[in-house]
């Protein structure tokens, strides 16, 4: 149970750290950026050698030539260090990760796998895989990879005090190296997370590995190398001659750091970025834009109102936390932060989840069925003694989640609820979320590696307390670790149902939007691939002219 526990804690720092979609095991697919919601996967299946070129039409030049011309990418916030366990968020360091660094394999955004340092794996049973690791890579060090740096990693996470979950369900009694080249690997029992949280797990080379240097100073297996790294300013990479798949048709990319959206709009106004993250509002503008394009991808993400439920709290009570629902016009934030152009769930996660049913689980709660009731926010006000408090709502500063911040403040002002906005920088609001005394609300996406809705019913309660205890709770979470070791879908879904509707008494947090990721994008850069959170990996971008 302990290391089950442990492997679902993974799950939101997977979503950050590496490519997502539905669970399963390797399969020679490339990813879609459609936003369409992703399926399982079920057995393993041969991939071929090389990466997938992307998904654009137009293809890379036909005599194998790189372009000399660098990829320019404003990046929006920088987390002070290159290690993959540190990256989190859709601001851009996940891509710089996965530009660099390598899994054993992907997990693409239709839910499928593809190797990468690993060319095959044989499914024993669903507890028991060999997988056999491709030969001749090296380091950017020039270390040779081998079975050692995969065993030495897997152990390095095992004895991590937050990211052990990443190999929570391994048997480490069991799996060997059984040579250079091949890993004997157990799991202790099935688990519907443990092979997407492989996919997260980015290979160390045993021999160098100290964490105060690769900070600043990675060594990886990727298709390119850190020439330049200036904490808050850039990182620069270039591809590295000895690496052991196809040279990146881009041999170099310049990774800026722009905090504010103004300074990324502008650079692309300007041409001094080829690609940014920039906000709904200035998606027309972009638009207009001769040599730019817009990139809309969605997927089982969502913004969302973290609530601290501490009993003898102002959230204390279900009905002071059904007034707060109730208040919120979560329209009205899509139309303000976003354009109108996204939607508000009818559920408390996701609709972009492979298990989704609409018939089903769409307003299944009252909450989500009545919506934005001003009236009936205030009488629950009224009655659970919320009227006339001060909460406290947390933001990460990131423009968005302000606005979205202030307006729900101004729909708690006026059922006679008073609120403060609390700001916090990217790099320590992670771990202030953890901690429910720092806020009442909390404002940052709910999200989830594999699109599975019992994944997100059974790991953010464990991640993310909130203040729920009790035997409520202790319910809930056994049943959602019930969920995720039951391997049959019609049974999973059944045990869905019950954590869905178990959640209307509690309550502990409140979906605002889907989450759009909007990037302008030059219009001369073909290849591009997005997974399922919205982040990229630029290893197959190339110029079309």
């Amino acid at each position: 149970m302990k290391k089950i526990v442990a492997l679902l804690l993974a799950c939101m720092l997977i979503l950050s750290l590496a490519a997502c979609g539905g669970g399963g095991t390797p399969a020679d697919t490339k990813p879609s950026d459609s936003g369409e919601k992703p399926s399982d996967s079920a057995e393993p299946a041969p991939s071929g050698e090389d990466k997938p070129s992307g998904e654009d039409s137009e293809a890379p030049p036909a005599d194998g030539t790189a372009s000399v011309k660098p990829l320019n990418i404003a990046v929006s916030e920088d987390h002070g260090t290159m290690l993959p366990q540190a990256a989190s968020g859709t601001g851009g360091m996940v891509s710089v990760i996965r530009t660099i660094y390598e899994p054993l394999y992907y997990q693409r955004a239709d839910g499928s796998f593809e190797y990468c340092l690993a060319s095959s794996m044989d499914t024993i049973d669903e507890n028991h895989y060999t997988i056999h690791l491709r030969e001749g890579v090296v380091f950017s060090n020039g270390n040779p990879f081998t079975s050692a740096d995969v065993m030495f990693t897997m152990e390095l996470y095992h004895g991590h005090p937050r990211h052990g979950m990443m190999v929570g369900n391994i048997d480490f009694e069991k799996t060997k190296a059984i040579d250079d080249y091949t890993v004997d690997l157990w799991l202790t029992e099935y688990s519907l997370i443990q092979l997407p949280a492989l996919a997260a797990m980015y290979i160390h080379d045993e021999e160098s590995y100290n964490e105060e240097d690769l900070a600043l100073n990675p060594v990886t297996t990727g298709p390119y190398e850190v020439t330049d790294y200036v904490v808050n300013s850039h990182i620069y990479l270039k591809a590295r001659p000895d690496y052991w798949g196809e040279q990146p048709p881009i041999p170099e990319i310049r990774f800026t750091f722009m905090t504010e959206d103004a300074q990324r709009v502008n650079a692309i106004t300007i041409g001094e970025a080829d690609v940014a993250k920039i906000p709904m509002k200035d998606v027309e503008y972009v638009e207009s834009l001769d040599d730019y394009s817009v990139k809309i991808a969605y997927g089982p993400m969502a913004d969302c109102a973290y609530i601290n439920v501490t009993p003898g709290g102002p959230f204390g009570t279900n009905e002071a936390r059904q007034a707060f629902m109730m208040a919120i016009d979560r329209q009205a934030i899509i139309d303000v932060v976003y354009g109108g152009r996204s939607t508000a769930p009818r559920w408390p996660v996701s609709e972009y989840c492979t298990d989704f049913d609409e018939a089903k689980y769409a307003n299944m709660d009252e909450v989500y069925a009545t919506g934005y009731n001003p009236e009936k926010a205030k009488e629950l006000a009224e009655q659970s003694g919320l009227v006339g408090k001060t909460l406290r709502i947390a933001v990460n500063g990131q423009a968005d989640y302000v606005t979205m911040a202030e307006m729900i403040k101004y729909d708690l002002e006026q059922i006679g609820v008073n609120s403060e906005i609390l700001s916090f920088d990217q790099a320590t609001y992670f771990s202030a979320l953890m901690d429910e005394s720092n806020f009442d609300i909390g404002i940052y996406l709910i999200s989830d590696t594999i699109g599975s809705a019992v994944d997100f019913f059974a790991n953010y309660p464990l991640f993310f307390p909130l203040g729920w205890s009790g035997t409520e709770r202790d319910e809930f979470v056994a049943l959602g670790l019930k969920g995720l070791g039951t391997a049959d879908e019609a049974a999973r879904d059944e045990i869905l149902y019950e954590l869905a509707t178990r959640f209307e008494k509690a309550n502990i947090w409140f979906p605002i939007s889907e989450f759009p990721n909007v990037s302008a994008i030059s219009k001369h850069l073909g290849g591009m691939e997005y997974y399922l959170d919205g982040n990229t990996s630029y290893c197959n971008w190339y110029w079309i002219d």
